[in-house]
């Protein structure tokens, strides 16, 4: 065996999937003895590397703490998302992490750990100012190769698609004007989103005589079978610039890098980078009158759209699961700090 690696997930959704499932999943592959679980397993964390993913409660912490102190176990506190500032919008989010005793726990438990992992440079700088004596290390979200292979689904009308969730809707109402817009002078385009209810797609302002140009998706779960649902030809991906926003992994922009899905996307930290302007997408620097154009743009020209798919999985490679497992591997061989 190539090491011994505990990934202890704080959920089973996005962020779970990405920073310890598919980690664990390729690790296995590499012979590393691997397990990932969101209970505590004290039986595998003897001689491991034991990543915790924003371990934050009192119980799961003092446990943590204790881990720490171990000798025989490296232990890597993993966090994707700035705890520090997470948008009031976000009701059940920001309750829990706005608590002082929270995010004091976010930082003892960080700077417990022999590793910081983050999933952008902007965060890395935020938890390098809350724990300066600690070593955090970059690690982006990838995907798995296999996904560059599925083949894009075939459909007679051009679709404009957008990715959401409770926790996130209130992102499209900025560009929802636009979007109505340019649905009513193109009814032969479709407008579908994944991921949120009817109704709070409608708080968004979208116009309800769109009706059937219009398909609302619910959540689909597991992110496998999510990434499966997706039938766009064009991905939406707003954003406000705000801190929490600013700290966060493109995870959209690498979705629809492996889908083959031009994309266009705000102009902030994070999906500047991911997106090549012109290539694999566009980004939207004057927002008054840019998600029309490009929309408009991306629906009338097939050659168009076809390039940037080949562009967008040919960067996607720099993001694969396999390529970003090294990071993993050698936190695993180095051992404690």
């Amino acid at each position: 065996m190539a090491g011994k690696a505990f990934f202890w997930s704080a959920d089973k959704g996005g962020s779970g999937f990405y920073r310890m499932q598919l980690p664990s999943w390729i690790l296995g592959k590499l012979n590393v003895e691997v397990k990932e679980s969101s209970y505590y397993i004290s039986s595998f964390t003897k001689n491991a590397t034991v990543v915790g993913q924003r371990v934050a409660n009192p119980a799961p912490s003092s446990r943590w703490l204790e881990m720490c102190e171990r000798p025989d176990t490296v232990t890597v506190y993993d966090i994707d998302d700035n705890y520090f500032a997470v948008d009031p919008l976000s009701p059940t989010a920001h309750q829990f992490f706005s608590q002082p005793s929270v995010q004091k726990r976010i930082v003892e438990n960080a700077k417990a750990a022999d590793y910081i992992t983050t999933c952008s440079d902007a965060l890395t700088k935020v938890m390098q100012d809350k724990c300066p004596d600690s070593r955090v290390i970059t690690i982006p979200n990838g995907l798995p190769l296999e996904l560059l292979s599925w083949e894009p689904k075939q459909r007679d009308q051009v679709v404009i698609g957008w990715v959401g969730s409770a926790q996130t809707w209130f992102e499209l109402k900025p560009i929802v004007p636009f979007i109505n817009k340019f649905l009513r002078k193109n009814p032969h385009v479709a407008f579908h989103t994944v991921g949120v209810r009817p109704d709070e797609l409608m708080q968004s302002g979208l116009d309800r005589s769109l009706g059937n140009q219009v398909k609302v998706i619910p959540p689909v779960n597991p992110t496998m079978n999510y990434l499966q649902a997706i039938n766009f030809d064009v991905w939406l991906a707003p954003y406000r610039s705000t801190e929490f926003n600013r700290c966060k992994f493109p995870t959209k922009a690498l979705e629809a890098m492996f889908l083959g899905v031009p994309i266009i996307a705000s102009n902030i930290d994070g999906y500047r980078d991911a997106v090549v302007h012109g290539e694999t997408g566009f980004i939207v620097k004057q927002p008054d009158h840019e998600w029309v154009k490009y929309m408009h743009q991306l629906a009338e020209d097939t050659e168009l759209r076809s390039s940037m798919r080949k562009n967008a999985q040919i960067r996607a490679n720099h993001y694969s699961t396999e390529s970003l497992s090294s990071h993993w591997l050698k936190m695993i061989k180095e051992g404690p700090r």
